[in-house]
C-alpha cells in the first residue's frame, strides 16, 4: 500500500476513470490519500471488492483504505481467477436489476442483489476473511 498520490505511480500519465468513488487506472486503485498498486487483480476488480467489503462492513468511520488493506490478500495469481468469477456473478445479477456492474447500482439495491446469493461460496468466504483482515487492524479497532 503507497500513500502517495496515485499520479506519481508511474512516471507517464495513465488514462484514470473513477468507479465506486474510487480512482482506478492501469495496475492501481486510489482513494483520498492513498494508492494500492497491484500485480494480478484488474483495478476494476479490487474497487468492486472495496465496496462489496464496505456493503457487507459498513463502517462510515473508515476510509476506503482500511478495506483496501483487508482485501490485498486477494491479489494474487492464485486468488485473481475466483475474484473474477465472484465479480461477474454480482455484475451478472446486477442485469437483473437494470444495471450493468454491481458497483453501479445504488446502495439499496445491493443489499437487495445480496440477498438472492446470499449462499454464494466467494461471499462466504469474503466475509470470513473480512472478519480478521478488516477488525484486525489496529487502526480499525481505534477508529470503531
Amino acid at each position: 500500500m503507497r500513500h502517495q498520490d496515485a499520479g506519481a505511480l508511474t512516471g507517464a500519465p495513465l488514462p484514470m476513470r473513477e468507479l465506486g468513488g474510487l480512482v482506478i487506472g492501469s495496475g492501481f486503485v486510489a482513494g483520498a490519500g492513498w494508492a494500492m498498486e497491484l500485480a494480478h487483480l484488474a483495478p476494476e476488480h479490487m474497487a468492486a471488492l472495496i465496496l462489496l467489503a464496505r456493503d457487507l462492513y459498513p463502517h462510515g468511520a473508515l476510509h476506503d483504505e482500511a478495506y483496501a488493506k483487508a482485501l490485498l490478500g486477494y491479489d494474487r495469481a492464485d486468488e485473481a481467477r475466483e475474484v473474477a468469477t465472484g465479480i461477474a456473478t454480482l455484475d451478472s445479477a446486477a442485469l437483473g436489476f437494470g444495471y450493468r456492474r454491481y458497483v453501479d447500482m445504488p446502495k439499496t439495491l445491493r443489499a437487495g442483489l445480496r440477498q438472492e446469493i446470499p449462499d454464494s461460496a466467494f461471499l462466504a468466504r469474503l466475509r470470513r476473511r473480512l472478519v480478521t483482515g478488516l477488525y484486525g487492524q489496529p487502526a480499525v479497532c481505534a477508529a470503531l
